[in-house]
């Protein structure tokens, strides 16, 4: 994903919700790699949504600025679903 392109919050969402269901599409048509990466970036979106809304932050780059001020120093444009979910507060759920 391309820096100040896409990284707003309803960007995020809209995409989640829009990769899930060409997931959905691949999954049915018995495509299950295609279905697989899909839905694999429908999640990462879903995570980034989440992440901006619990810091209260419109964009990427405002929630990385804002985390930066804590401490944290990794970039949220980035496809690792771990690091995600470590920050997300989910990664034992």
């Amino acid at each position: 994903m391309a820096r100040k392109q896409h990284s707003g919050v309803t960007d995020q969402r809209k995409a989640s919700i829009h990769r899930m269901e060409d997931a959905q599409v691949l999954f049915r048509g018995r495509r299950w790699r295609g279905a697989m990466y899909l839905a694999g970036y429908a999640v990462e979106c879903r995570l980034k949504y989440k992440l901006m809304q619990k810091w209260n932050c419109f964009t990427l780059e405002e929630l990385e600025k804002r985390l930066a001020s804590r401490g944290v120093s990794q970039s949220l444009f980035t496809h690792n679903l771990d690091t995600l979910l470590k920050l997300a507060g989910g990664r034992d759920r």
